[in-house]
């Protein structure tokens, strides 16, 4: 990934509070139930809404 990526990266998960594999890790499931693979109970815990869940 580009420099400045990265960068940006770690500052988003500063001002979360949280790791860089936890915002990745994230972001995979979020991938993931918006192309449905993932039960609506796992897609609720993301915050994803019925709004947001095109087809579901």
């Amino acid at each position: 990934m580009p420099s400045e990526i990265i960068v940006l990266l770690k500052k988003v998960c500063k001002a979360r509070g949280e790791d860089l594999s936890d915002f990745v890790r994230r972001a995979i499931y979020k991938e993931l139930a918006d192309l449905s693979f993932l039960p609506k109970e796992q897609k609720k815990a993301l915050g994803l809404t019925r709004d947001c869940l095109k087809g579901v």
